[in-house]
């Protein structure tokens, strides 16, 4: 699956609101009911979260979570390096527990 392939499957899960739609990048918000589709969607594309994870995360993938304001904690990363080329999904839950921003591109 292509990056312009993943961006077309998370958007039709259906967002609140896109704030950007672009080639390199899209970030919207969901509600917090349509998160486990949006993670299973996530993970067939990048597998498991590189941040949280016990495993150590690379440079790479650390450098591009600073770019994007860095991952706090509640806040999961994906990632992946494919032809030199990072493409990332970061997932921010709001504090009113009923949405989540999503941030996903690649560079």
């Amino acid at each position: 699956m292509e990056f312009n392939e993943l961006r077309t499957k998370v958007k039709k899960i259906g967002f609140k609101e896109v704030r950007f739609d672009k080639e390199e990048f899209f970030e919207g918000f969901i509600p917090i009911e349509k998160l486990p589709n949006l993670i299973s969607v996530l993970e067939s594309f990048f597998g498991p979260p590189a941040i949280p994870s016990a495993q150590e995360v690379s440079a790479e993938a650390q450098k591009v979570a600073n770019e994007f304001g860095g991952v706090w904690k509640g806040q999961s990363f994906y990632f992946q390096l494919k032809e030199t080329r990072p493409m990332f999904a970061m997932l921010w839950p709001w504090a009113d527990k009923a949405h989540v921003t999503l941030k996903l591109g690649h560079k």
